[in-house]
């Protein structure tokens, strides 16, 4: 059977699933009735679940806006899309895994496709190439316009690499990445078009969920712009379940952690392997937790992001998977790094601004531009640390990025005050 006809009938078998929904055991509605209510705790809006059971999708749940239809960007969890075409069209003999990557896509590197595929082509993350607003380009020409160099290595999660990835798998095939992707898994899509009526995203700041028009990067389909509705994400898993990659298991240098054909690998205390992986874009997060041995599984759709809450909103599909194989459900990891942060910034900013207008010593106007200074720098020293551009600040931390500007502009507004009351106190000659 051809994977597109298996996609089909997946697919076909999900909607009975949708349309079935109250035939799982009470206790499966349980075990996504509390995903639901903690995604709503963790600030989703929206999202939906999709419970497997020995392989088969046995319940479907949404919640807010969402419905079994709605199209949420998947993040990440594109990767491993992106890994199963390249392994189709190696066995259709249009893909050679160990040629390197720069044969198919001019400007990409010396290291071999397989090693885009596994994180191990020593391309780094590559955050200034990623989410870009780029509706109409394509990998190749991206990849041209910016070309790398690297070599093969260890372990190293690239999103770069996937999309330099992507370039390859459009020259091999000679046509759009969006086409490989709805004639691989029907449902699917990777194209502005396809993706435009997606629910709307949002972004975490503390426990607000912003509204987020988020672009859209047609040279990142296989990183991070793959779209569908839940059925179709839990189609690719039950094809996963059925058919999963263990051909080149890559040691990531992580206790019990491994990766192999797109898909992250944990051994568990209790010898069982997990299958999984997590991802988001700006406005949207998702996950797939799979027990390979069993068929069981979660898949996760969200419509929110946040940098400092990735954590919480995995844990919410790791729980949930956790409850329906069986297991100790891990401690909810919360975001309170995601509320203290901010919270803090903005709370010195207040307490500055009380300050600044009472304390105006010249004693005052050193300490404050001193502040102000080293603030400035070690935010500026930061980024060129990290690598990242300043404008992912505004696209994943919105709330830190505004307390941190409200810190700023308190500092600023002291420092000012300070040296008008010098300035007032040496013209009236006062001492």
């Amino acid at each position: 059977m051809s994977i597109q006809l298996w996609f089909r009938l997946s697919a076909l078998l999900t909607a009975v699933a949708l349309l079935h929904a109250s035939a799982p055991a009470t206790a499966s509605r349980s075990e996504l009735d509390t995903a639901i209510s903690q995604a709503k705790e963790a600030g989703a809006p929206s999202g939906a679940f999709a419970l497997l059971r020995d392989g088969e999708v046995v319940q479907v749940e949404t919640f807010g806006e969402a419905n079994p239809d709605s199209v949420f960007l998947w993040g990440s969890v594109s990767k491993p899309v992106a890994a199963s075409i390249a392994r189709e069209l190696e066995s259709q003999g249009r893909l050679d895994p160990n040629a390197p990557a720069e044969q198919y896509a001019p400007g990409s590197t010396e290291a071999s496709v397989r090693h885009l595929v596994n994180h191990t082509s020593g391309l780094g993350f590559g955050a200034k190439e990623l989410d870009v607003d780029r509706p109409r380009a394509n990998a190749r020409d991206v990849v041209a316009d910016h070309p790398a160099t690297s070599t093969a290595g260890g372990y190293q999660y690239s999103s770069l690499g996937y999309l330099h990835l992507q370039a390859v798998l459009e020259s091999a095939s000679g046509g759009s990445y969006h086409s490989l992707v709805s004639e691989s898994l029907p449902g699917a899509g990777a194209s502005q078009e396809f993706c435009e009526h997606r629910i709307q995203g949002h972004r975490l700041a503390g426990p607000i969920a912003l509204p987020l028009d988020s672009g859209y990067d047609g040279a990142g389909g296989a990183y991070g712009y793959t779209c569908g509705d839940i059925g179709t994400l839990a189609s690719f898993a039950q094809q996963h379940v059925r058919d999963p990659d263990l051909t080149d298991v890559v040691d990531t240098g992580q206790h019990e952690q491994q990766y192999a054909g797109g898909w992250r690998l944990t051994h568990e205390d209790d010898g069982r392997l997990t299958h999984w992986h997590t991802g988001t874009v700006p406005g949207y997060f998702s996950a797939i937790y799979l027990d390979i041995s069993s068929g069981d599984g979660t898949a996760m759709l969200l419509n929110a992001s946040g940098y400092l809450h990735e954590q919480e909103l995995a844990s919410v599909a790791r729980a949930a998977f956790d409850r329906s194989t069986d297991r100790k459900p891990a401690t909810e990891a919360g975001s309170f790094a995601a509320t203290l942060i901010p919270t803090a910034l903005a709370g010195s900013a207040v307490l500055v601004m009380a300050a600044g207008f009472r304390w105006r010593s010249r004693r005052a106007a050193l300490t404050w531009t001193a502040l102000l200074t080293a603030l400035t720098s070690s935010g500026v020293g930061l980024l060129m640390w990290s690598g990242y551009p300043a404008r992912y600040l505004w696209l994943w931390e919105p709330g830190t990025l505004v307390a941190a500007g409200m810190l700023t502009l308190a500092l600023l507004v002291a420092a000012t005050a300070s040296l008008c009351r010098l300035r007032t106190t040496a013209a009236s000659g006062r001492p």
